[in-house]
């Protein structure tokens, strides 16, 4: 036996639209987002889900409120809030236009002009460290404090009891920061990012962890 852990990115946010940087920072679900978290919803209705957790930032609660409106009225656990799930802390980059993050990235020999462009030359646990150190406030995350603080999340999924079929909806660097840290590559390679309200689904047996797919709609 294992726990089932089906990851769910929220639905497209008023940032996601305006391509703005959203980490700690906040914004509601649009139309298209609701109807993203809708339809996860109806591919998920078969599940039973035990225990449903998301992170504490509106934009993961109300997706999680809208999949389990698609669910069997009987079907309704109750939802944990778990900081440890939040999205990465942006510091001074919260709220900025996208394109921007690669000027605020850029170094002494080369200058990049969007995030993408940067994202070709480092890897996410890098990017994020090198924002770290940017971040004239000090509050940017490390790929150690927000690694860290993901694991402590996996680490209570672990203590529920076996067998159980949990619904987590997360963020997108949350979701490919586990991908990373989980999947084989033959699942994930790095260079897809998670879709909106797109679905994983992870298996946690012992201290092992396995993922079994990775950003899916229209499950079977």
């Amino acid at each position: 036996m294992s726990i089932s852990v089906f990851v769910v990115r929220h639905g497209q946010t008023m940032f996601n639209l305006y391509h703005r940087m959203q980490g700690w920072s906040d914004s509601p679900l649009t139309e298209s987002g609701i109807q993203d978290a809708v339809r996860a919803g109806k591919d998920l209705a078969h599940q039973h889900f035990d225990y449903v957790f998301t992170s504490d930032l509106r934009r993961a609660v109300d997706t999680a409120k809208w999949i389990m409106k698609q669910h069997d009225p009987d079907n309704q656990p109750a939802i944990t809030q778990d900081p440890h799930f939040r999205e990465v802390n942006l510091g001074f980059m919260e709220g900025e236009p996208g394109d921007s993050m690669g000027n605020f990235l850029s170094g002494k020999w080369h200058h990049y002009h969007s995030w993408a462009e940067f994202m070709e030359d480092y890897s996410m646990a890098q990017a994020r460290d090198i924002m770290h150190e940017k971040d004239p406030y000090h509050l940017a995350e490390s790929d150690d404090q927000f690694i860290s603080r993901i694991k402590r999340g996996i680490e209570r999924l672990r203590q529920l009891p076996d067998g159980s079929k949990v619904l987590l909806v997360d963020h997108g660097l949350v979701v490919r920061s586990l991908m990373e840290l989980y999947a084989s590559r033959d699942v994930y390679d790095g260079t897809e990012a998670p879709k909106n309200a797109h679905i994983s689904l992870m298996k946690l047996d012992g201290d092992q962890t396995t993922v079994e797919y990775f950003n899916r709609v229209n499950l079977p």
